[in-house]
């Protein structure tokens, strides 16, 4: 996956999210949201069937490459402005 692209998951109310690696070749990182908010950093690993469940209930998740958070500071109770481009493509802005 290019190093600055992932992928956003907007689920229809909140929820706890569950995420596996079955079919993904490579590691991931997982951020859980709850309306604006980062609840939870986490990791999926490639290839897994291990369920990754979050902790309490959140209306979105974003996948990023593994290290992707760490690496952007991007931690837990930042917020999240999702912005939409003309493209149709979403842009997320992390900020404290």
């Amino acid at each position: 996956m290019p190093s600055d692209e992932g992928m956003l998951f907007v689920f229809p109310g909140m929820t706890e999210g569950r995420f596996w690696g079955k079919n993904t070749y490579i590691p991931l990182d997982l951020a859980f949201v709850q309306d604006d908010t980062v609840t939870e950093i986490t990791s999926i690993a490639p290839l897994s069937t291990r369920t990754v469940s979050s902790r309490s209930f959140c209306n979105r998740a974003i996948e990023a490459n593994a290290g992707w958070f760490k690496d952007n500071d991007v931690k837990v109770g930042d917020k999240i402005d999702i912005i939409k481009e003309e493209n149709g493509q979403n842009v997320i802005v992390f900020k404290r």
